[in-house]
């Protein structure tokens, strides 16, 4: 019997600055006063001189410092997690031989923190913002866990697994089980399939909510463009947690010259699910349509929108389902290297929700950017390809990865595929540094500095699926005691 015991804490803290924070008031006043031009020409012609025959059209920094602001807001994220695990033969013997336990315990502590900017807080941000809350929350987590591993007979393995949570007054506690099966048909070929169901409870942010932007069209205000919004989420005790059951069958074929290949088709069935009360562009048009009332949104005396409210919710069902195949083929070439090959697919049959229309007015979420409701970006489509060469300690590996084209329910414009390339190179260094496991990787993730797809509004990509770093060049070092 073996018992594995371990304690860890992460902290991530933050600091976010947003110069340029513009005071709609401030501004407007500036403008009436005479201090600020806004249709300047610091920078091309500042000594041009205005229809008064006076005033120049350069603006001075004095006057842009009346009404720009700088947002400043830090937030700190912490994790403990206290596990042990005990596990080994219970010298029960059955036809493939004895049975193994796994027996452990488990507790958690999540901590949030919150401090948004100064004038947020007091509300004198000139934005016609309410006062934003101060959120500090912890959530414990108390869970016990058991696995069993019974080889019923040769070719035939089963493995059942149940597991509680505790999540308090935030969250409830649950009980869910699991059961696998794996069947060898012959020494290449194997089967293999679960069920189970799952749960998810509040998160801390959801419980305490959240403050984020985002870019809107004003129904309002048709032609005007993007206008960038507050969006404050408001968080909820009273949320139930989110459930699923799940279903998984699939095929493993391993051949003799080296090409191993696995298959299987997944289903999902999401129930009472935790989610925003809408996107803000669907919150600002149904204010404009009066199916939502008037105070979910917020404008300024000159009728430009400067705040968006949601919250989260438990609303809504989704069912998805679709295939994930893996391939990885050993390639005996070369006496003095081992050249592997490997590629991955995800395929999206299906994702329908009974409460959101979708892209064709009856739920299918399916290729959808999936701005108009509550969930994630879905690309029915990704794929990746690889190539690694090892030789004594050393690799080197460059990949594809590919995403497929979906659609931009926003604007019902297409969001196109994107292909990029990374590469990697490790040397192991320990017959130079005269020890053991001392290893330096160089790596260049989107070697060829592919750009995302541009979507039509705000942020101008989905920052759900796309990275608009660009390259990205990193170094790192390993060494093993």
């Amino acid at each position: 019997w073996l018992l594995n015991a371990s304690y860890t804490y992460a902290e991530n803290s933050y600091t976010r600055r947003q110069p340029r924070d513009y005071g709609a008031a401030e501004y407007q006043a500036a403008i009436l006063s005479g201090a600020w031009n806004p249709f300047g020409t610091s920078i091309s012609d500042p000594d041009l001189v205005g229809k008064d025959g006076v005033s120049t059209a350069g603006n001075t920094q004095a006057a842009l410092d009346t009404f720009s602001f700088t947002l400043n807001e830090v937030g700190e994220v912490t994790q403990e997690v206290a596990e042990a695990i005990v596990s080994g033969d219970t010298g029960i013997e059955l036809g493939g031989g004895n049975v193994t336990l796994a027996l452990g315990a488990q507790y958690r502590q999540l901590g949030y923190t919150f401090t948004p900017d100064s004038r947020r807080q007091t509300g004198n941000n000139a934005r016609a913002e309410t006062e934003a809350a101060i959120p500090t929350t912890t959530q414990d987590v108390y869970a016990m866990f058991a696995e069993v591993n019974a080889p019923l007979m040769e070719n035939l393995e089963a493995q059942f697994a149940l597991r509680y949570e505790d999540y308090g007054d935030s969250g409830g506690d649950t009980i869910d089980p699991k059961v696998a099966l794996k069947y060898d048909v012959s020494d290449n070929i194997a089967l293999r399939g679960s069920w189970g169901t799952s749960f998810q409870a509040p998160s801390i942010r959801q419980v305490s909510g959240a403050i984020g932007s985002a870019g809107v069209l004003d129904p309002l205000n048709p032609g005007a463009g993007n206008f960038n919004v507050t969006v404050i989420t408001t968080g909820s005790p009273d949320l139930t947690p989110a459930s699923a059951e799940n279903f998984n069958i699939g095929a493993i074929v391993k051949s003799d010259f080296g090409l191993n290949i696995s298959a299987d088709y997944w289903t999902y069935d999401y129930q009472d699910l935790i989610l925003p009360g809408g996107s803000p562009q669907s919150i600002v048009d149904a204010v404009a349509a009066g199916t939502l009332p008037s105070n979910r949104v917020v404008r300024d005396a000159a009728g430009q929108l400067n705040q968006v409210f949601s919250g989260f919710e438990n609303r809504g069902d989704a069912t998805a389902s679709g295939f994930d195949i893996n391939a990885r083929y050993n390639a005996n070439w070369f006496e003095s290297a081992d050249l592997i090959f490997d590629a991955s697919a995800t395929v999206i049959t299906e994702f329908d929700s009974s409460e959101f229309a979708g892209l064709d007015g009856n739920g299918d979420l399916k290729g959808s950017r999936n701005d108009g409701n509550a969930f994630g970006s879905t690309p029915d489509f990704k794929f990746n390809l690889g190539a690694t060469v090892q030789k004594d300690g050393h690799s080197a590996n460059i990949s594809m990865r590919h995403i497929g084209e979906y659609t931009d329910d926003q604007s019902g414009d297409p969001i196109e595929s994107q292909t990029t390339f990374d590469a990697r190179l490790s040397l192991d260094l320990g017959d130079w540094m005269g020890r053991e496991g001392t290893i330096v990787t160089v790596g260049a993730v989107n070697i060829f500095d592919e750009d995302p797809p541009r979507i039509a509004a705000r942020p101008l990509f989905d920052t759900e699926v796309h990275d608009p770093r660009g390259r990205q060049v990193y170094v790192a070092f390993r060494q093993n005691f």
